[in-house]
């Protein structure tokens, strides 16, 4: 399926606009064009070059020559990355976003960065990272940027099958976000419903976006909340113990929780009628019930 987008007509469209014109400052289109496609723009170095090389000029200039038309693809390849990662940007923008108030230092960290993503799974990961903190100016840290660059494809694999795991709920007006996953995380048939290995959540965990309990079945976390819990289109009502809600031994940092939001994971199957309530306590009462959609 295609990456491009036909905007939508009014807010979201100006959004969009002035996403790309702060990120690129009016030649990012520029540069999309000329590298629309990567094979014709290596084929004219490839030119270039042997025409360079078979020229009469002294060596040395040669040399010169060649390796500034190299440094120059590699530029425009870099901001093919940000024009790619930009247009990907549109699909999860809203009509409430406001790029024009994301800080200019969180933009000009995360435009520095980007410009190495050229794997497209990568670059909708990021997309999605930079449209929440468009829809929502402020909500993606810092210290989330600098985890990415750490971050391999096994190991985004791995949070989104995290993701999928995870529900939603209000707290205080703001949306939390928590993962529902259960001890004994090394031997226990919950992870292995899930597809997640203990490994992956240490990897996680090690880059920052998760903090795992690993010990005995008690070595757990717990959320002081009562009311409504969101798993995609369904809700689950729950009343809970003096202790609070158990929500498992796996617990988002405050990056992991941002990214959850940004990304869009795929819906695990009677995930809260066939796991949820079967391993979570402290719960003294709970329904779930299907929400349509808006």
């Amino acid at each position: 399926m295609s990456n491009d987008v036909i905007l939508d007509s009014g807010a979201k469209a100006e959004a969009a606009k002035h996403l790309i014109d702060r990120i690129f400052d009016g030649v990012g289109n520029v540069v999309n064009r000329y590298l629309l496609d990567e094979s014709l723009a290596k084929k004219a170095l490839r030119i270039y070059v042997e025409d360079i090389e078979k020229s009469d000029i002294p060596p040395k200039e040669k040399a010169i020559k060649i390796m500034n038309a190299k440094e120059t693809l590699r530029k425009l390849k870099e901001e093919h990355n940000k024009a790619e990662i930009a247009k990907k940007t549109r699909n999860f923008l809203t009509d409430k976003a406001h790029p024009e108030a994301i800080d200019q230092d969180w933009l000009a960290q995360f435009t520095d960065r980007a410009r190495l993503v050229s794997d497209e799974d990568f670059q909708i990961l990021w997309a999605g990272i930079l449209a929440e903190e468009c829809n929502s100016p402020g909500s993606m840290p810092k210290s989330l940027l600098r985890i990415l660059e750490q971050m391999d494809k096994s190991m985004a694999d791995a949070f989104m099958k995290v993701a999928s795991c995870s529900v939603w709920y209000t707290d205080n007006g703001r949306k939390r976000y928590a993962p529902l996953i259960y001890q004994p995380l090394s031997t226990g048939a919950y992870c292995k419903e899930v597809g997640l290995h203990l490994e992956e959540l240490i990897d996680l965990e090690s880059v920052g976006l998760l903090r795992i309990h690993t010990g005995s079945q008690k070595s757990v976390y717990y959320r002081k909340y009562s009311g409504i819990i969101h798993y995609f289109d369904k809700e689950m009502v729950v009343k809970p113990s003096p202790e609070g809600i158990e929500i498992g031994n796996v617990e988002f940092t405050k990056a992991g929780e941002a990214l959850c939001a940004a990304v869009k994971p795929t819906e695990i199957s009677n995930f809260l009628t066939e796991r949820v309530q079967k391993y979570m306590s402290g719960v003294t009462s709970m329904r779930v019930a299907w929400v349509p959609d808006e």
